[in-house]
């Protein structure tokens, strides 16, 4: 999340009369993040989050925001997607196209003990669960996944965005890398993250207090586990290089934190020296 494109109190309040929210109370910009420009909005009628898409265009988007509101129906802690008068989820706002989901409470952590991992396995298999699909998808681009379960992934579901409430979670944020992948592969970019120490090495309390919470939901095949570690290496690939483009080649923007490329370098790097990975 960060800022790239100004709104004004102005231009919401103008843009929000097609909407059933209530009279704007505050706006507040969001700073931290890369991808899109995302505003807390107050109105009377709740409390908000403003998002303008500076990436995805609007033939891609309504994807994401289904998704997010099938979840949401589903029991799934996400931000709903807000409907216009029009019902539709999505419009445009100063050019770019934009939405209001609803604000989540519970906060992130920087460094989630062992009851949150569980706590975030046994969600991660809810949404599997929820999101299931059953058509097959391509071949991962480097390694054969089609027979592994597949279905709707998160693909980004690090720390900052999961909201905790003490060892529950609040709320699961930033769905807009979601897509239909292998989801072993959503476990281990969820894991690359949350059972991770600050020198890139596993923990392994976390990370069995993880996989067994979400075992419970959705039991794991024999299969995911040949390939457990392979995913892993892949999943910190993804990171390393998406930082390595972020940070090399920035977009311009009013706020913006480039997240440091060495840290999944370290993590593949652990990986890739490790003979087995930690497993149930």
């Amino acid at each position: 999340m960060a800022v790239f494109t100004s709104v004004s109190e102005a231009e919401l309040t103008a843009w929000l009369g097609d909407y059933s929210l209530g009279q704007l109370l505050e706006l507040q910009a969001i700073a931290s993040g890369i991808e899109n420009t995302n505003y807390f909005v107050t109105t009377s009628n709740g409390r908000f989050v403003l998002t303008l898409f500076e990436k995805l265009s609007a033939d891609e988007l309504p994807f994401y925001l289904n998704l997010m509101a099938h979840l949401a129906r589903h029991g799934i802690p996400c931000p709903c997607p807000v409907a216009n008068r029009r019902n539709q989820f999505l419009g445009e706002l100063n050019g770019k196209p934009a939405c209001i989901v609803s604000r989540l409470s519970g906060k992130s952590t920087t460094a989630p003990n062992i009851a949150q991992c569980a706590a975030i396995g046994a969600m991660l298999g809810q949404m599997h669960i929820a999101g299931q699909m059953d058509s097959e998808v391509a071949l991962h681009a480097r390694h054969n996944s089609a027979a592994l379960p597949q279905g709707v992934i998160h693909a980004d579901l690090f720390r900052d965005n999961v909201l905790l409430e003490e060892n529950r979670v609040g709320g699961l944020i930033d769905f807009y890398f979601a897509c239909s992948d292998a989801l072993l592969y959503d476990v281990a970019i969820t894991v690359n993250d949350w059972c991770m120490d600050a020198d890139g090495s596993l923990d392994a309390a976390r990370a069995q207090a993880f996989l067994r919470a979400y075992h419970a939901v959705r039991p794991l095949l024999d299969s995911e586990r040949e390939v457990w570690l392979l995913m892993l290496r892949v999943a910190a690939l993804r990171f390393w290089l998406s930082r390595l483009f972020d940070l090399h080649l920035p977009r311009d923007g009013e706020l913006i934190h480039a997240h440091d490329p060495r840290h999944f370098e370290r993590i593949l790097k652990n990986h890739i020296a490790t003979a087995q990975a930690v497993w149930l």
